[in-house]
């Protein structure tokens, strides 16, 4: 029977597009930012942030944006600058990044 593929695992599958083994950088990249994520949203699991990650990332290609869902999820953490106390959506986060990028996109 075969092993269940991990959260990083199955981010990194999207990502590259391709299977990936456990040892693959992708996977590597996904549980850093992962792990980046769930600190600045300690509200949310780390399967929620991977959920609205991919949600978020499929809005983006139905509009034409091509960009990695690492990449995208990288940008978002980068992005993410919370003062101590301070109660941010992490929807509300991707949301905005990705009007900001389909803004872009447009004539």
């Amino acid at each position: 029977m075969p092993l269940a593929q991990s959260l990083e695992e199955f981010l990194a599958t999207i990502d590259t597009g391709r299977a990936v083994a456990p040892t693959d950088p992708a996977v590597a990249a996904a549980r850093h930012v992962l792990d980046s994520l769930v600190g600045k949203y300690p509200a949310y699991t780390r399967q929620q942030i991977a959920d609205i990650s991919v949600q978020a990332h499929q809005l983006l290609h139905v509009q034409g944006v091509t960009i990695g869902l690492l990449e995208f999820m990288r940008q978002i953490d980068q992005a993410t600058s919370l003062a101590p106390g301070t109660a941010v959506l992490f929807e509300d986060a991707c949301a905005t990044f990705v009007t900001s990028l389909a803004a872009q996109r447009k004539p």
